[in-house]
């Protein structure tokens, strides 16, 4: 089978393929045996709403596969809602944050060369049943996926149920469902609905909608992706949309053994809701009048530490902050001296024989004159 590359937009950092019983190649995924699968670049959004304490989340995230059958799993702090979403969202962000575009003009210093007047140059630098110990909540349709909303109360029977619904777990998996259940969170799973390509799925984005007292990226990944891919060269970014009251910064961990987020922010200011509005209408978001900040981070670590999840707070700096600006540079180039000299000479045949032809005319009237 040739490679499929998939854009898929789905809602956390863990995914699984099913039937799977093979090591973990990257971002939780479990691929079937002589298939392969790799992230290669992710965007998220995080809308948090402290009034009602709120958090409505979205992830789009691009793989390189050769899989066609997949699941993933969702942990959220709270019951989730899941709603079908749209990423074009993304691009409308991804405008609102781009560097502004700045024109300069250079003026270099005489050329050399047998021409006049001035020279420019541009240069631009620019998608079902119930084992005892796991409650479903809720069961849905939503586009291509089958979606299920569950609470464990261990890995067991978590695990029974996987199994029964077609999933596929590992130690390292199973590892990583133990946090969340020891921590109260919620499951939600999905797969592709009765085996539909995964392409079809890439249109199918989806929304999820919990309860949180702080904005919150499951940012936790199982600990056999860790390792670095050898023998080949791998990169990971994640870009994360952070819409709040004000700027954020990220930790990993809880305010007592929180560590430093990987990510940096690269834009963080003010939007008005004539600004943020139409890019909410584009993902299927309420409407939503009140004005927001927006910062993006950039994350490019592969692998991630990804041992705790990320946890956002109000930053101490709130001043803006920006891209560099795009420049597109216009050079000059003011060609004299030299080449005023080369003209000079270029004209020099030319007023001889108008000399010549001037002393002439004056030999020949005083000639006449005789």
């Amino acid at each position: 089978m040739s490679a499929i590359r998939i854009t898929l937009v789905l809602l956390s950092g863990l995914l699984v393929w099913i039937p799977s019983a093979n090591p973990v190649r990257a971002c939780g995924i479990a691929a079937p045996r002589d298939f392969e699968a790799t992230v290669a670049s992710e965007t998220a959004l995080i809308v948090y709403d402290a009034a009602t304490k709120t958090e409505h989340f979205l992830r789009l995230a691009k793989f390189d596969t050769t899989s066609a059958d997949f699941g993933f799993f969702v942990p959220t702090p709270s019951q989730p809602e899941l709603a079908e979403a749209s990423a074009a969202i993304f691009p409308m962000l991804g405008k609102i944050t781009e560097p502004v575009t700045v024109h300069r003009t250079v003026r270099q210093g005489p050329g050399i060369g047998c021409a006049g007047g001035s020279v420019a140059a541009k240069w631009d630098s620019a998608g079902m049943s119930m084992p005892i110990g796991v409650r479903v909540i809720e069961q849905k349709r939503i586009g291509a996926f089958d979606a299920s909303v569950l609470k464990a109360e261990s890995v067991p029977v978590l695990q029974a149920w996987l199994k029964e619904n077609g999933y596929s777990t590992r130690p390292a998996l199973e590892a990583w469902f133990a946090e969340y259940i020891r921590l109260g969170w919620y499951i939600a799973a999905f797969k592709v609905a009765g085996g539909n390509p995964t392409t079809d799925s890439a249109n199918t984005p989806v929304r999820i909608s919990f309860k949180t007292d702080v904005p919150v990226y499951p940012y936790r990944e199982p600990l056999d992706q860790k390792p670095p891919r050898k023998g080949r060269y791998s990169s990971r970014l994640l870009r994360l949309f952070v819409l709040s009251e004000a700027r954020v910064e990220g930790r990993l961990g809880t305010v007592a053994d929180a560590k430093p987020f990987a990510g940096q922010a690269v834009w963080s200011k003010p939007v008005d809701a004539a600004t943020i509005g139409p890019a909410l209408a584009a993902g299927k978001f309420q409407a939503m009048t009140a004005d927001w900040h927006l910062t993006e981070f950039e994350d490019p670590s592969d692998p991630r530490v990804g041992t705790d999840d990320l946890y956002f707070s109000k930053s101490a700096s709130q001043l803006p902050i920006e891209r560099p600006p795009h420049e597109i540079i216009t050079v000059v180039t003011t060609y004299w001296g030299v080449g005023a000299l080369c003209t000079g000479f270029a004209l020099l045949p030319l007023l001889l024989l108008y000399g010549g032809y001037r002393l002439g005319r004056g030999y020949l009237r005083r000639w006449n004159q005789k």
